[in-house]
């Protein structure tokens, strides 16, 4: 079986455009070869493959959420300024 080709096919499924199935391709191919070295023994499944492709998707995902900071907790870090409340 072509991993590789494999990976790439379920990430473009998954990932909806050629630029984020190749980094996502690329995320899965770093996970499972990591994944053999650990356990060298371990058989290489379609489905252990989808999983690696699903979670790196997840992963990726997880990284682009905007972190946000409530009002509330930003004003504390805001000083006031004396000659811009004279103008």
């Amino acid at each position: 079986m072509d991993y590789k080709l494999f990976l790439y096919t379920y990430s473009m499924h998954v990932a909806g455009n050629r630029w984020d199935a190749d980094d996502l391709t690329q995320d899965a191919w770093l996970k499972l070869n990591e994944a053999l070295l650990k356990d060298p023994e371990r058989p290489v499944t379609k489905t252990f493959l989808y999983r690696i492709v699903r979670n790196a998707w997840i992963d990726v995902q997880r990284k682009k959420r905007i972190q946000t900071v409530s009002i509330e907790a930003g004003n504390d870090a805001i000083s006031t300024d004396a000659s811009l409340l004279s103008r």
